[in-house]
């Protein structure tokens, strides 16, 4: 299996392999290695986090997609970053420390949206994955 950088992950990744699970972390280079996660051979083990493609769908109705980290186990959506006009733009939640949130909280995220706060938030934030793999709905509602 190849073996990615989490960094070098694309969307078009997650259209072959829907699901990629971590075996290494690199603390020094602030790095996570990822390789794809066979569904039909593996076994998934509820209490481990996966990263998936995931969908938002913004107050105004509309939607983008990025990738993030679902834990079935706990039913929730992690570490999000979303494509935005060419760009990964992370999206950073409070307890964040202010000077994060500064650059990559909610505030800055609609406006690299090109929109006001109240057209996208709050936001859903799901999983684009069958439920059949999850057994469960995992729906993240993100408010400001």
């Amino acid at each position: 299996m190849k073996r990615k950088s989490i960094h070098e992950l694309e969307l078009g990744d997650f259209d072959v392999h829907p699901v990629w699970k971590a075996v290494e972390f690199d603390a020094d280079e602030l790095d996570e290695v990822v390789e794809p996660f066979e569904i039909d051979k593996d076994v998934i083990d509820f209490q481990e986090d996966y990263w998936v493609r995931i969908k938002g769908v913004l107050n105004d109705g509309s939607e983008i997609y990025g990738i993030g980290q679902i834990n079935i186990e706990e039913g929730n959506v992690f570490s999000m970053s979303f494509f935005v006009k060419g760009d990964w733009e992370v999206l950073h939640l409070p307890p964040a420390p202010d000077f994060v949130l500064e650059v990559t909280g909610p505030i800055p995220f609609a406006s690299k949206l090109s929109k006001e706060i109240n057209c996208v938030f709050p936001m859903k934030v799901l999983p684009n994955l069958a439920k059949e793999i999850t057994h469960k709905d995992i729906i993240n509602i993100i408010e400001t």
